[in-house]
């Protein structure tokens, strides 16, 4: 399991499906979203824990992501809790995930004031 600074916490609400292969992609999208948040806190949007869990356009749009977060010298903290995941596995064995996020986060910058953020 990814370590995250005490200040950044998530709650991945959505069980298990009793599918071996849709839990393990519940299993890595919570290990992915933990990297992410893991290389903005450590303002390394290469950090090598994200990049374990992405490739392709989900990588290259991680990497943007992040970029603007060190750009900015900012971090997020606060916790975000995803609930409602939907899982679809495709013939081809490629999988498609679908879940609803409750965001309360502190967006801190040297450059200026926290502001708190709250998205459904």
């Amino acid at each position: 399991m990814i370590d995250l600074p005490s200040d950044v916490t998530h709650a991945f609400d959505w069980g298990t499906t009793g599918d071996p292969l849709k839990d393990a992609v519940l299993a890595d999208t919570a290990q992915r979203i933990r990297a992410v948040d893991l290389a903005i806190a450590e303002q390394d949007p290469r950090h090598e824990a994200y990049r374990f869990y992405s490739e392709g356009t989900a990588a290259a749009w991680s990497e943007r992501y992040m970029e603007e977060f060190v750009d900015r010298e900012a971090r997020t903290t606060g916790f975000t809790r995803f609930h409602d995941a939907d899982v679809t596995v495709h013939e081809d064995g490629t999988a498609a995930l679908v879940t609803a996020r409750i965001k309360v986060r502190l967006s801190t910058s040297s450059s200026g004031p926290a502001r708190r953020t709250s998205h459904r």
